[in-house]
């Protein structure tokens, strides 16, 4: 087989459509992986990297050590676009996770029916420097409509919910 790749130069054109097959599998990954993890789970990206490195560094034939050097540098590549695909939805180009009914506890409680935003985001935010409600309003998109009290289930604005949590 590689006798056949080298024969007829083919080499280039196997590496170009693994790199291709890896770029397309990543693609989900940081997607999915943002949606259900959000940021945190960079680091399997990381050490996913550094294993693939040192795969490559250990392998001889160039297609199979290409493989793992590619795969290397898309899992390297895939953390910054962890966190570029958390911007993306932060815009509103891809979905953002709702927490169901059975997946809710008191810390993932919607404080902001409207916006659809949680007291884990919002003590989140604070965590980051958040002090004052309209530092809220900047940072999670929440008490920013005014309509919460028609969408929440206690009939009322999120913003003294808020307010009691930067206490």
């Amino acid at each position: 087989m590689i006798q056949f790749i080298e024969t007829y130069n083919l080499t280039g054109v196997i590496i170009g459509l693994i790199t291709f097959l890896i770029i397309g599998l990543f693609h989900p990954l940081v997607i999915k992986g943002e949606y259900y993890f959000g940021v945190k789970c960079w680091w399997v990206f990381l050490f996913m990297g550094l294993g693939g490195i040192v795969v490559a560094l250990i392998l001889s034939n160039v297609i199979i050590s290409s493989f793992f050097g590619v795969f290397a540098f898309s899992s390297f590549w895939s953390i910054g676009e962890l966190f570029q695909q958390r911007k993306r939805v932060e815009k509103g180009w891809f979905p953002k996770r709702v927490v169901k009914k059975n997946e809710k506890n008191e810390k993932n409680e919607i404080i902001c029916y409207f916006s659809n935003v949680s007291k884990n985001e919002i003590q989140q935010a604070i965590i980051d420097g958040a002090k004052t409600l309209d530092d809220i309003r900047k940072a999670t998109k929440a008490c920013t409509v005014g309509r919460c009290r028609e969408y929440s289930p206690r009939k009322k604005c999120c913003s003294s919910e808020i307010v009691k949590l930067l206490k």
